[in-house]
């Protein structure tokens, strides 16, 4: 599928790949050898070096190459300057990152990183600088927002870095806030943190949803690792989930140079490959969901220090606002993303002390054996990540990664006093007033939970389901449901492993939980006037988002009207979608109730759902998956630009996540799984990836999104590491050349 008519653009037909690689530069680059890449038809580079630095480098070519406008995104985003091209519309997410100050501590980073590492960041950055410096044109995005090349340093790699690393409890964290002034809190809080899990989607676009599109925080994904023994294969496969938009948050890439050969999906603006495989090791992972944040009811006296800074705005007048900072981090409640009230409310978080990830990836792609994982992680801070690894001898590991701190109480409640000692991470953790500094942590402060996981010895598991064994990671996480649908089919499987059904697992759209919550309102529906064809169609679903499942469509709406009545009836229901509480609370609410009163409360329901559901039978009908540049969100502008719809299968907590909220009618899905890697050891070229979009970012590009039908169809691109398969495979060579 091709974006075929672009006006806008002034051209009819897609930029043809011919063109797009006439503009890479091949000449005069500060090489020291040279270097060699090769292209797929999809725009996808094998990249094949003499050394680490023009390895690095050419990384940073091929990275601007494809996606400049993205990483000028992600630089503005990370210094809380989006205002000055989309004017007062995110106004507000400047002023949270301005406070917020995700890259405070870049410099103490910089400094701690090995020689190795710092050259190779500096390297990549060395590329960025040299591809602009090439190109007598720019995307059109930047005509449109006024953007302008500046030079790349180091340092903005490191505070991109810390961006993407932003917890994934921060909107958790605004959406408590607004709810802990209505009635019910301490009942709704206490019922969360027995469920132990949250699920936040929505339906809607806010202005820090907009902002986040530019992130790939791992806020969800599955990863497997498994081997068959001496008779079987070894295989990882790994599926991340973010947002819809496009360009898409990944890379595709292939690495060589002398001791390193690694092909798989490296995040933008980041020159590692972060889910892939070399020749003997295999990795990937999911978001921890570590709880690397507390916010803290402050007073006025632990305040210490504030300071003025001034947004510029496109088209308006700049603004001028006050950052406050206070003995445990920075003041988030004077920021307007989060709700106001009468409390004062600071945020520490364990991103803002210097740490080492950049070590642990480059280590990754030159590993040999999956017991080795710990002692690569060692380093390891934030963003909390399960890794998962598997090596050619047939050995699997799950190690947890994040470094957090020692807390000594429960949660009472979301905020925590930081005159506890029982609560305080550390006395004073900033110096004031001057500005806001790190200190160095104190001595057993902090513990890192670089451990391994008690899964089995060949088997490796994780969808962003609470781990075992563990020390205290954090308070929510998702539900089993995919953790425990991946397991069973792995119990279930006739004969070896294959490569067909991995492929199979990664769009799996079944779910035991939505199955069972379905036979128990097929149960409550008995005896119930005109409630007889929504009655069987429960009694009857496998548990199966399909596109034509005509179930599916009939629970989501009758839980969602069920809901909405229960609401009516027990306050704590009013506006819940929390799927964890849902699966855990509400069918003891519902039996809870007098006969008469839910037999009165099902009835509204089921009249409510019937109408709904004789409009959209199926579950295509109702659920829609959305792709479309990440500037369709803005008004006006927006309208001009191509993006796309289908239907889709796949659910909240289904393996092929596409995430929605309580389904009321027709809606658009804009977060889930947006990419795919799998391969097995034994076999060097048998990897195989593929990306929700396209490879490349260029506006009008024809590998803009030409993935978007191998997506659908289920089909991959393999991605080999033999060089005679990458010559073969991947026609389209360039040779670059120093001065």
């Amino acid at each position: 599928m091709v974006w075929r008519r672009m006006p806008f653009l002034g051209r009819r037909e897609p930029i043809a790949l011919g063109t797009r690689l006439e503009r890479f530069p091949r000449h005069g680059l500060p090489l020291l050898a040279e270097v060699e890449i090769f292209w797929d038809e999809h725009q996808i580079p094998q990249i094949y070096a003499q050394n680490d630095g023009d390895l690095a480098l050419a990384i940073g070519l091929v990275q601007c190459h494809l996606r400049e406008t993205q990483l000028y995104l992600l630089r503005y985003l990370a210094e809380g300057r989006l205002g000055e091209l989309l004017g007062p519309l995110l106004t507000p997410v400047d002023e949270l990152i301005r406070c917020l100050d995700p890259g405070r501590a870049a410099p103490e980073i910089l400094a701690l990183l090995p020689d190795r590492t710092r050259h190779w960041l500096e390297s990549f950055v060395t590329g960025l600088n040299a591809y602009a410096a090439a190109q007598d044109r720019r995307p059109p995005e930047f005509r449109w927002l006024g953007l302008q090349r500046r030079p790349w340093a180091p340092l903005d790699i490191v505070r991109m870095s810390r961006v993407i690393a932003a917890d994934v409890h921060w909107l958790l964290f605004g959406r408590f806030l607004r709810q802990r002034r209505q009635a019910h809190w301490q009942r709704r809080w206490q019922r969360r943190l027995l469920a132990g899990s949250t699920h936040g989607a929505t339906n809607t676009t806010t202005r820090a949803e907009l902002a986040s599109l530019f992130t790939v925080a791992r806020s969800g994904s599955n990863a497997l690792a498994v081997t068959e023994g001496a008779q079987g294969s070894t295989w990882l496969a790994s599926d991340p989930h973010l947002g819809f938009a496009l360009p898409n948050a990944w890379l595709l890439l292939g690495l060589h140079a002398p001791g390193m050969d690694a092909v798989g999906l490296a995040p933008v603006g980041i020159p590692f490959i972060s889910i892939g495989r070399n020749r003997d090791l295999a990795w990937g992972g999911t978001n921890l969901r570590s709880l690397s944040s507390d916010l803290f009811a402050v007073k006025d006296d632990d305040i210490c220090g504030k300071e003025r800074v001034r947004l510029s705005r496109r088209f308006f007048p700049a603004k001028n606002v006050w950052r406050r900072w206070t003995t445990v981090g920075p003041l988030v409640s004077d920021t307007r993303l989060w709700p106001k009230g009468q409390e004062k409310v600071a945020l520490a978080w364990m991103g803002h002390r210097p740490s080492d990830e950049f070590t642990p990836l480059l280590e990754l792609m030159e590993a040999k054996e999956a017991g080795s994982l710990r002692r690569i992680l060692a380093t390891w801070s934030v963003p909390g990540l399960n890794f998962l690894a598997a090596d050619r001898q047939g050995g699997v590991e799950h190690v947890y990664a994040a470094t957090l701190p020692r807390r000594a109480s429960a949660y009472p409640d979301l905020l925590r006093d930081p005159r506890d000692p029982r609560m305080r991470w550390t006395a004073n953790p900033h110096q004031c007033p001057d500005r806001v500094r790190v200190q160095r942590t104190e001595a057993g402060a902090f513990y890192s939970t670089v451990m391994g996981s008690p899964a089995a010895a060949d088997i490796a598991v994780s969808a962003n389901d609470e781990p075992a064994g563990a020390d205290f990671i954090g308070l929510f996480f998702s539900n089993p449901d995919r953790a425990e649908r991946l397991r069973q089919l792995l119990r279930d499987r006739q004969g070896p492993l294959t490569k067909a059904q991995l492929m199979a697992w990664q769009r799996d759209v079944h779910s035991s939980r939505a199955r069972a919550l379905a036979q128990f309102l097929a149960e409550q529906l008995n005896g119930l006037p005109r409630a007889d064809d929504l009655r069987h169609a429960l009694q009857h679903w496998p548990g199966d988002y399909t596109v034509e499942s005509r179930g599916a469509s009939a629970f989501e709406l009758l839980l969602a009207a069920t809901l909405q009545e229960l609401g009516h009836v027990d306050g704590i229901w009013k506006g819940e979608s929390d799927w964890g509480v849902i699966c855990r609370f509400f069918p003891e609410d519902l039996r809870a109730l007098p006969s008469r009163q839910r037999r009165r409360l099902l009835t509204r329901a089921v009249a409510l759902a019937q109408r709904r559901w004789h409009r959209h039978p199926r579950w295509g009908d109702l659920h829609r998956m959305h792709s479309a540049h990440w500037l369709a969100s803005l008004p006006l502008l927006g309208r001009l630009l191509p993006g796309q719809q289908w239907p889709s299968g796949g659910s909240r907590e289904t393996l092929m996540k596409v995430a929605h909220g309580l389904v009321r009618g027709p809606h658009r899905a804009s977060f889930g799984a947006q990419a795919r890697f799998l391969c097995r050891l034994e076999d060097m070229d048998d990897n195989h990836c593929v990306l929700l979009g396209g490879q490349d970012g260029w506006l009008g590009s024809a590998q803009f999104a030409d993935q978007i039908p191998h997506w659908r169809e289920g089909r991959y691109i393999q991605m080999p590491l033999r060089r005679e398969t990458v010559v073969q495979r991947f026609p389209h060579r360039l040779e670059l050349k120093g001065q």
